[in-house]
């Protein structure tokens, strides 16, 4: 045990020191946790998670396959095998038999909100005009919205009694592979945060900077990798001597932290690239990536991998330029079509009645009107946005928002993520040719009788 006079010693050899010595030396003296000493806690569910995408990495890895190479093929072998013949296929299955379900669920949809809008009418009936009046807008909304409810409510009661639910367990699988497989290639990477903490700094810095003022001009540039640690290590040294001046001038018993000296304790203020820890990193990942981005644990510099993804996205384009070459109007008007024979049709102007000459007359103004009409309408249906669908103009801008995340996100991600979603939609189209989806059922309708009357003209 140390005497009260120790204590009173070094307490009298401390005082005469300047303020910031005596703060720097009783912060030392505090209990800390050193950042090279250990890592983060590590959460136990996320350990079992990534087992089996790491050992599957690891396995493709082992083959001698670089980084850049064994994430695509683990990404291809994980979809084609699990992805298909758990998911994509027992999926589009169960969608056939709901399509053959689906005049059944649409009679039991109309019969529910047949019911309750006869139940609405009664308690209207009942009330005797005292109730408040309610616009039509919102009596549309109200119904369509029940009706909305019913239809889903229905078809997911026939489809699970005829072993065809909408959701399965297996429904989420694919997106589930792609979280366990990028918290794998995240974790090798070293990143402490998340997927999810990951895609959100980028919508919270751009947040950020649209409320800040912009930065001065004249602030200096940021320092790299390697400037940082030099820099810090330059300063951990210039302590340790003066450390060491003070010990020896006999100030005190001030012992020197070893770990100041240690470069991976300086890994924790690396800015944007400091969120890693040297237990769970990869040394591979950081070299075996492609020509242009050869750190697999940063962003892509050069932005090639985020296109990529937003083009993986992006709708059938094939479809979508014929849809729009199907809507542009004939360039001539007349293209494709068999003109008239004028020489078989001339007739003489003194032949012509009056009735005649009205009447050609009047055909000239409609087709006058025609042409005009056709030319100022050639604009919007030649517009290339007019032909798509809501599903494509979702994905044109889910492809905008994942080109935007994927610019921030580290480059061993973005190689899992573009196979996968490639060969999801190979998967949609086999499927769609292999086991392609029926017509829905519609209800018989008797052909309508027309009363047909000749009528002969006079010769």
């Amino acid at each position: 045990m140390a005497s009260p006079l120790r204590f009173s010693v070094a307490r009298a050899q401390i005082i005469p020191l300047p303020s910031t010595v005596r703060s720097a030396l009783s912060a030392r003296s505090l209990p800390r946790r050193n950042f090279s000493s250990t890592a983060h806690r590590p959460s136990a569910l996320l350990d079992i998670a990534v087992a089996g995408p790491t050992a599957i990495l690891d396995a493709i890895h082992g083959l001698g396959i670089p980084w850049y190479a064994a994430i695509p093929c683990a990404a291809v072998l994980m979809r084609c095998t699990v992805g298909y013949y758990l998911s994509a296929l027992p999926a589009r299955k169960r969608a056939i038999v709901r399509t053959h379900l689906a005049p059944l669920v649409a009679n039991t949809v109309r019969y529910q909100m047949g019911r309750k809008i006869f139940a609405l009418q009664k308690r209207l009936d009942a009330d005797g005009g005292n109730r408040p009046v309610t616009s039509k807008n919102s009596l549309r909304m109200r119904h369509m919205v029940n009706e909305m409810v019913c239809q889903i409510t229905e078809s997911y009661r026939f489809g699970k009694r005829y072993g065809a639910p909408i959701f399965t367990a297996s429904s989420f699988l694919n997106f589930g592979m792609l979280i366990m497989f990028a918290e794998a290639i995240r974790v090798k990477c070293g990143h402490r945060e998340g997927l999810l903490s990951m895609i959100t700094s980028r919508f919270e810095g751009a947040f950020q900077s649209l409320l800040m003022k912009p930065a001065s001009t004249n602030t200096p540039p940021a320092l790299s990798y390697e400037e940082v640690i030099a820099e810090r290590m330059e300063a951990a040294q210039a302590a340790a001597d003066a450390q060491a001046e003070l010990y020896a001038s006999g100030a005190g018993d001030v012992l020197v932290d070893p770990k100041l000296l240690d470069p991976a304790y300086h890994f924790e203020a690396l800015g944007q690239t400091a969120k890693t820890y040297a237990d769970n990193l990869d040394p591979t990942m950081l070299i075996e990536g492609l020509s242009w981005a050869q750190n697999l644990a940063l962003p892509d510099p050069q932005y090639i991998l985020p296109f990529l993804l937003s083009c993986a996205m992006l709708p059938d384009m094939s479809r979508v330029f014929k849809a729009y070459l199907k809507a542009l109007p004939p360039r001539h008007g007349t293209f494709g079509k068999r003109l008239p024979s004028t020489k078989s049709s001339t007739v003489s102007a003194s032949t012509l009645t009056p009735q005649s000459k009205e009447m050609d007359r009047a055909l000239r103004l409609l087709e006058k009107l025609r042409q005009e009409t056709s030319a100022n309408n050639s604009r919007a249906r030649g517009a290339i946005l007019s032909t798509w669908t809501i599903d494509q103009k979702f994905r044109l801008w889910m492809a905008g928002l994942f080109f935007f995340v994927g610019c921030g996100l580290p480059s061993g991600m973005l190689l899992y993520m573009i196979p996968s979603v490639v060969v999801g939609r190979l998967h949609t189209r086999w499927l769609d040719m292999k086991h392609p989806i029926p017509m829905i059922i519609q209800p018989c309708r008797r052909p309508m009788r027309v009363k047909v009357k000749k009528s002969y003209w006079n010769s």
